[in-house]
């Protein structure tokens, strides 16, 4: 029978005490290292890729505390904060997305999460407000373009888009929401210049038969056209039957016919089938969709039509509207 040789048991025994050793003192590094303050993970400073002037940080309401600290995320981290709907965000040209969240300090612990994302131009901020915009929202009475729901506020202001959103939508924590939306707009006033131009082209649409609230700004790739942006378009509901009506200003005559004719083929791409134009409405074209009615025409630099009519008198009907608006507004 084989014996062991002396002393092979303590050598094992050291061994294993100095592996066991470097492991808790490996356990114990990282421990430590996750209570460690990291500054530059939670840095203050400005949205990255941001131009100059975006905020050092968000505001703190008067009254509150923060919650967690101060969250950013860039164009590689943002579906980790919406998955979802970050698709949208990076198609408006988005730069950055700064969140922070808040709580009274004394009373209603309702937690308010209030997020800037920084989306280069008043256009793109306003194009993603009015694509999310819920329809029957009252006006929040902040600034041009902005609304509220049951826990929230909206905002479209300069080139920042603000989503303001409270747990449980308690009356305290809205009247924080609201002094956050405030004094967000205050201290970056020289960033958040008026979203008018952006929302100007929209009043080209006519006012009759318009459902409030669902005028939106298209800015990328409308009707699955890629070379279709910067798109206004709004439902309306004439004689009990739904259209959209759309108006676009490009660069030039050329420009503008060039799209609707694009706009034409890629609808007979997909078996649309040509139909006879709306009268009066010179160089106009008109297909059917598998029962939509698609309008387009244009008026100078401008495109404009009907899309997805549920017939054909409330197509025709919206495009002479739409085709007299346009003849006030100049060449």
């Amino acid at each position: 029978m084989a014996r062991s040789r002396p002393g092979s048991s303590l050598t094992e025994t050291r061994v294993g005490l100095a592996i066991l050793l470097a492991l808790v003192a490996i356990a114990l590094a990282l421990l430590l290292q996750q209570f460690r303050y990291d500054p530059d993970r939670y840095r203050l400073g400005a949205l990255a890729g941001s131009p100059s002037g975006a905020p050092d940080s968000l505001p703190l309401p008067a009254g509150t505390v923060p919650v967690t600290p101060q969250e950013h995320f860039d164009a590689v981290t943002l579906s980790d904060k919406i998955d979802g709907r970050a698709d949208l965000y990076l198609a408006a040209g988005f730069q950055g997305l700064r969140c922070r969240r808040f709580a009274s300090s004394v009373g209603d612990p309702d937690v308010v999460e209030a997020c800037a994302y920084d989306l280069g131009s008043p256009g793109n901020a306003y194009a993603v407000w009015s694509q999310q915009r819920r329809a029957g929202a009252p006006d929040a009475e902040i600034g041009e373009n902005s609304y509220a729901t049951s826990n929230g506020l909206f905002l479209a202001s300069g080139r920042f888009y603000l989503e303001i959103l409270a747990a449980r939508g308690g009356a305290q924590a809205l009247l924080q929401s609201r002094s956050f939306a405030v004094a967000f707009l205050a201290a970056n006033a020289g960033a958040t210049t008026t979203a008018g131009d952006a929302a100007a082209e929209g009043t080209m649409l006519p006012a009759q038969g318009r459902v409030a609230g669902t005028e939106t700004l298209l800015a990328k790739s409308a009707f699955g056209l890629d070379a279709f942006d910067g798109v206004h378009v709004a439902r309306y509901l004439l004689d009990g039957k739904e259209a959209s009506a759309f108006v676009s200003s490009r660069a030039s005559p050329a420009e503008a016919a060039l799209l609707a004719s694009a706009l034409r083929e890629a609808l007979l791409a997909q078996g649309a089938q040509p139909v006879a134009p709306p009268a009066g409405i010179p160089g106009a074209w008109a297909v059917d969709a598998a029962g939509w009615i698609e309008i387009a025409f244009t008026r100078g630099a401008v495109v404009a039509g009907v899309h997805e009519a549920d017939a054909r008198p409330a197509a025709d009907a919206l495009a002479a509207s739409l085709w007299a608006s346009l003849q006030k507004v100049g060449p």
